[in-house]
């Protein structure tokens, strides 16, 4: 019997010293991880809407790969509608927004996928400004002879990734979308007391694949098999041509382009929910009174079609 017990103690510290090693500083707490990570999606709709968890950066170099795809609108015209990242210290592993107060935040700054980068101090159109005091620096390598030929690329899903190491008091994040490269570089500051991060953010844009753990508003994977996304290029285009949303109504209604497809309706940071569809139509009835400038998003899918987002603010 005693053996017996001492084997089911041996076996009990194995398990737990194998799950110390699984667990990642996600969210900063620890979060029991499997040795393959679970990934998930998230969507940006209007620039600084949302943005993943922060990521900490640290000593140890890490390489974060995933995938990105730029919304099917007819309005997403822009290099900048493609995932960007924010680096910045925090008490939280949480990005600021007007909208969402975030103790401690102290941001570093932000890089777009199209090779762009701004600090508190300005663009890296004036060098000396983007430094500040953080002793920034920003440099490029392949950037693309033909930028309607790369978003197009973002159109149709590409591979993305973020590297970030501190070393010997340098912080160096490269960050690569279709085979563009961003790298920032600035001298980390010990003295603030607070963690390093890194979020993702975007506008009219899709991450897929990502680590799971890091995801703050999850979504349909566009890059999961199971999706009617994969494959884009066999898919037939559609789009929402009118949204009415208007102040003190308790109704969401508009015009798809084609018929009897499927549309959830999202209302400010309520849940999705299923309209009702007639036709191209399709309306949905909301519990409470609409409010001026409340964010909507319609999500429209179809067996053959590629998935169609539109975001609009209540009239």
């Amino acid at each position: 019997m005693r053996k017996r017990i001492l084997a089911i103690a041996l076996a009990t510290t194995m398990a737990l010293s194998t799950a110390v090693i699984a667990v990642p500083s996600y969210k900063n707490v620890a979060v029991a991880q499997a040795a393959e990570e679970e990934t998930g999606a998230q969507t940006f709709d209007g620039w600084w809407t949302a943005h993943t968890y922060g990521d900490e950066i640290t000593e140890t170099e890490k390489t974060v790969n995933f995938k990105a795809i730029t919304d099917n609108d007819p309005t997403a015209i822009n290099n900048w509608d493609t995932p960007s990242f924010v680096i910045y210290y925090g008490d939280k592993n949480e990005v600021k927004r007007d909208d969402y107060a975030v103790e401690g935040y102290d941001e570093v700054a932000v890089i777009r996928s199209d090779l762009w980068s701004w600090s508190a101090g300005g663009d890296i159109a004036n060098p000396e400004g983007y430094a500040g005091t953080n002793e920034l620096t920003f440099t490029t390598e392949n950037a693309p002879a033909d930028w309607a030929a790369w978003l197009s690329a973002n159109k149709k899903g590409v591979d993305v990734s973020y590297t970030t190491q501190i070393k010997d008091g340098v912080v160096t994040v490269k960050v690569t979308n279709n085979g563009i490269t961003g790298i920032a570089t600035f001298k980390y500051d010990e003295s603030k007391g607070k963690k390093l991060y890194i979020s993702v953010t975007g506008e009219k844009c899709t991450i897929g694949k990502f680590p799971k753990a890091l995801i703050t508003k999850a979504c349909d994977d566009p890059f999961d098999k199971s999706n009617d996304n994969t494959n884009t290029t066999t898919k037939k285009s559609m789009s929402v041509k009118k949204v009415t949303a208007k102040a003190g109504t308790k109704v969401v209604k508009g015009t798809v382009s084609v018929a009897n497809a499927k549309v959830k309706v999202t209302v400010g940071s309520a849940k999705a929910k299923a309209a009702t569809v007639k036709g191209k139509n399709f309306t949905l009835n909301v519990s409470s009174a609409l409010k001026k400038n409340t964010k909507i998003t319609v999500k429209v899918t179809k067996s053959g079609y590629k998935t169609v987002t539109k975001t609009v603010k209540v009239k």
